[in-house]
């Protein structure tokens, strides 16, 4: 991978016009550090400009509005974004995880539509010596995935409140925003199977959970904690043996 060209969805926090939430922040904040302007560009669906320019400060060099072909959530258009995302060409599509999770339904739903795999709830995304290099972090788990575009990723929230430059507020306000129609999606959202699917997908693409290896490997195999009975004691050989039978049924092996 020489250059990827990066694509930032954002939708803002809800009930707040023009205003980004935290998550997206952190996923513009990664994008322009990773990419130059040329290969950088932010798109919102819908018509609030704000929203867009502010995403745009933090380094784009284009905005892209798409603009829905009827008045509908933004989640059921995850195979129009996915036509768009395909034409324009990006290899790597950000977005924040969004209230409730919503980002990573939206970010899985579009990634199941261009075939592409996904991560959500990740803390960073770097570029180094021509590979994506993906941290997560959670308790007592650190998680660092070196893969290649293309990939949809989902960021939280973490560290300090980012803003962008004076300059880049500057470079936004004046921006040319391009308008892009948005045709309806194929599959609709409503439908039980697909929804099921995203949710599971999102699920399935999360850190590993608990405190212990033991309830981390449980949490993979997708066991909750409770239902993990406290191990007994075994000898290094039988100890290897377990875990590494718990790690071939987690990954279906």
């Amino acid at each position: 991978m020489d250059v990827t060209d990066i694509l930032v969805l954002v939708v803002g926090e809800s009930g707040c016009g023009g205003v980004l939430a935290k998550s997206e922040l952190a996923a513009l904040a990664c994008a322009g550090s990773a990419a130059a302007p040329e290969h950088f560009a932010v798109a919102s669906a819908g018509e609030d400009e704000t929203l867009l320019r502010e995403a745009a400060a933090f380094g784009a060099g284009r905005a892209l509005m798409l603009e829905p072909a009827r008045d509908e959530p933004t989640l059921h258009a995850a195979a129009a974004l996915a036509e768009v995302i395909r034409a324009e060409g990006f290899g790597l599509v950000l977005l924040g995880d969004g209230d409730g999770g919503s980002g990573r339904l939206l970010g899985s739903a579009i990634a199941g539509e261009l075939g592409w795999e996904v991560l959500v709830g990740v803390d960073s995304v770097r570029t180094e010596n021509g590979a994506l290099t993906i941290e997560r972090i959670t308790t007592g788990w650190r998680e660092v995935v070196t893969t290649g575009p293309p990939l949809v990723a989902t960021l939280r929230s973490a560290g300090p409140e980012m803003r962008a430059t004076i300059e880049g507020v500057l470079a936004a306000a004046s921006m040319h925003i391009e308008r892009v129609p948005l045709r309806p999606g194929a599959i609709a959202w409503e439908s039980p199977p697909f929804r099921f699917e995203a949710a599971a997908i999102a699920r399935a693409a999360e850190p590993p959970a608990g405190e212990s290896p033991m309830e981390r490997l449980a949490s993979m195999s997708g066991h909750t904690r409770a239902s993990v009975a406290e191990p007994e004691p075994l000898e290094p050989r039988d100890a290897a043996i377990a875990i590494i039978s718990a790690v071939r049924k987690a990954l279906g092996r």
